[in-house]
């Protein structure tokens, strides 16, 4: 678990280094020992410097967060752009003075103290240059290490075969006996027919059942959305397979037609 919590926040990087604080801050753990044998186990090249109490070879993956709703971009402190930021603003800062000394003196007859002026001027842009050359390279490659974590998110193989399980399992409480004609309609067309099909679905399709919650968040007291959900998926069922016996389609088929509706409706729902 820890292990891969550092190799999704962190990478081996030579010559970088983070403070161990903020390694154990990220881990959620407060043992400097665990920290520092689950750090060398994952990144084999990293060291601690034990006087500063650093990770040497070590650096967070990404250096930013998106903010709400995605808006903007927020750079993490003590991070490879944030530091390379710090160094960019100091820069900056130094270019601003010497560019105002020059504004003041430029009407000085002393040529070489001028030259001297522009050369430490140009020299200060050159390095807020490199630096923000440097700030947009780190961007670049962090997105695409984003762009292709994302792309690899896909579910394990253990849960999309739980799910086709579930789905199979949800054709046969769909099936209840109509079509088969095990059973006559008002035998198993009641007020509690829905209610009863939602609670076998509870209990034959957790996995199923956990994602409508997710999805559908609604009061304790409420079944309302989870009724909804389950006649979506009911409906779904009958897409994936149009073979199974689904009598759960024919009666919302024979409710709208109790409303008045014609053919073109039913076949466009």
């Amino acid at each position: 678990m820890m292990r891969s919590k550092l190799h999704t926040m962190f990478t081996e990087s030579p010559g970088r280094r983070i403070d161990r604080s903020h390694v154990m801050e990220m881990l959620g753990t407060d043992s400097k020992s665990i920290t520092t044998r689950t750090v060398k186990s994952a990144f084999p090249t990293v060291e601690l410097d034990k006087r500063s109490g650093e990770y040497k070879n070590l650096r967070r993956s990404i250096s930013f967060h998106t903010g709400d709703e995605g808006l903007g971009i927020q750079v993490i402190d003590n991070t490879e752009i944030s530091n390379l930021q710090k160094h960019l603003l100091m820069h900056k800062k130094k270019a601003e003075v010497l560019f105002n000394d020059l504004a003041a003196n430029c009407s000085v007859d002393d040529n070489i103290y001028l030259r001297t002026l522009i050369n430490m001027y140009n020299d200060e842009m050159k390095n807020v240059s490199t630096l923000q050359e440097s700030i947009d390279h780190i961007y670049e490659r962090e997105m695409k290490l984003l762009l292709g974590r994302k792309s690899e998110a896909k579910l394990p193989t253990s849960t999309r075969e739980t799910i086709v399980e579930e789905f199979h399992n949800l054709s046969s409480i769909l099936d209840i006996g109509i079509r088969s004609g095990d059973k006559q309609s008002d035998e198993v067309i009641t007020l509690d027919t829905i209610n009863i099909i939602r609670t076998e679905f509870k209990r034959e399709c957790p996995v199923l059942a956990d994602i409508v919650i997710s999805l559908f968040p609604e009061p304790v007291d409420s079944n309302r959305k989870a009724n909804c959900a389950v006649h979506a998926l009911s409906l779904l069922t009958s897409v994936r397979n149009q073979s199974i016996s689904n009598d759960i389609t024919m009666v919302f088929t024979l409710l709208l037609v109790s409303y008045g509706a014609g053919c073109r409706m039913i076949n466009t729902l």
